[in-house]
């Protein structure tokens, strides 16, 4: 495998972890507008698991863009 095909799968896969990451706050935070009997309760744990989901999707697509930078820069030279 050489280094084209690993930024490739890079690319690829940390965009899925920033989808996957997107997902789970997505839907934590559709249980907090959910009606009552259903709700989930509102709580510092909660709010600290919806920073943690939304700081990896950052860092997930960010690893993702620069992944992507490099395969382009390697396939202009």
């Amino acid at each position: 495998m050489d280094q084209k095909d690993k930024l490739r799968y890079a690319h690829k896969d940390y965009h899925a972890f920033c989808l996957v990451f997107l997902g789970i706050g997505f839907f934590l935070t559709v249980g907090l507008w959910l009606p009552e009997p259903h709700r989930v309760e509102t709580s510092v744990p909660l709010a600290i698991i919806l920073g943690i989901c939304l700081f990896s999707s950052s860092c997930c697509y960010g690893l993702s863009w620069l992944a992507n930078v490099k395969l382009q820069r390697l396939n202009n030279e």
